[in-house]
């Protein structure tokens, strides 16, 4: 890595940055956000997975804590939206979270561990911890070190990453960032992970970074002269997908049903960006039955992905 003085992006990822290069299935095919979820299929939840897996595509999940210890997949703080229960997650033991059920359905809120199960290494995995909580970060880490699988985690807390590097130095790591212009945080929060301000502390392999907040000429230098892969957070649209592909390496998407027809359209000489995508898609249309999971999004109530 050439570095032009020790300035801007160089300055900050200092002599001693030296980031893991990314296994391929980072770049090379999109990723499930929450599964392939819809409107009657729940994101995080074990038929949206199942779903990801039979097509083959990569799964992006988030992972919290129980009051009593054990890693949950669930990405709200409170349950509320997707359970019809008005409870924080991290107040509740996990015999409390798993009496609950998804709103309309009778599944339950899987755990990590039985997540790792079920995925057994069958699609690769990228895994959101979304607090800096230690007991958390270490569960995380002592269940993947047991896992067979391909996996990689990201965060927005640059505290996270830097644990998780202490904990386990071979483990790629993202740091999950946008512009924050429409997302409603504490301004001192939003100050410190606006535009990855503390890659500093992070040091990450790779960022994820919020699709309407490109183009972002700080996010270009880490991708252009650091040459760290960025992905680009939720793409839900053609013109979403259209937007990103002049700026990131890859994506994190839902609503597979219309991605896929607007890849159909494709040309032959697309970019490798494209075919890399377009061959996912073309392989989500083969695979979901009429009934199956979609992927259209779920509305969000609180900040981040």
């Amino acid at each position: 890595m050439k570095k032009e003085g020790k300035q801007g992006v160089y300055k900050e990822a200092g002599d001693n940055f030296h980031p893991i290069e990314c296994e391929k299935w980072m770049t090379s095919r999109p990723i499930a956000h929450r599964g392939l979820h819809d409107e009657t299929t729940p994101e995080n939840s074990v038929p949206a997975f199942e779903a990801a897996i039979a097509a083959g595509i990569s799964i992006e999940l988030d992972v919290q804590l129980s009051k009593d210890g054990e890693a949950v997949v669930f990405h709200d703080d409170n349950v509320l939206r997707l359970t019809g229960v008005d409870r924080d997650i991290e107040k509740m033991t996990i015999e409390e979270i798993k009496a609950l059920r998804f709103r309309g359905t009778d599944l339950q809120i899987p755990t990590f561990e039985e997540f790792l199960a079920l995925v057994d290494g069958r699609v690769p995995i990228l895994v959101e911890i979304k607090k800096h909580r230690k007991p958390l970060e270490r569960i995380v880490i002592e269940r993947l070190q047991r896992y067979g699988g391909e996996f990689a985690i990201q965060a927005f807390n640059p505290f996270v990453i830097r644990y998780v590097r202490k904990l386990d130095p071979t483990i790629a790591c993202g740091l999950l960032s946008s512009k924050f212009e429409d997302m409603k945080l504490m301004r001192i929060k939003k100050a410190g992970i606006k535009n990855a301000r503390l890659f500093f502390i992070a040091k990450p392999d790779f960022l994820s970074f919020e699709i309407h907040s490109f183009p972002n000429d700080r996010i270009a230098d880490f991708r252009e002269k650091l040459g760290l892969p960025v992905l680009a957070w939720t793409v839900k649209t053609k013109e979403e997908l259209e937007h990103a592909k002049h700026f990131c390496d890859n994506i994190i998407f839902e609503n597979a049903t219309a991605l896929k027809e607007h890849f159909a359209r494709l040309e032959k000489n697309m970019a490798t960006f494209e075919k890399n995508i377009a061959a996912a898609m073309k392989t989500i249309g083969e695979k979901l039955t009429p009934e199956g999971a979609s992927g259209t999004a779920n509305d969000r109530t609180v900040h981040g992905k």
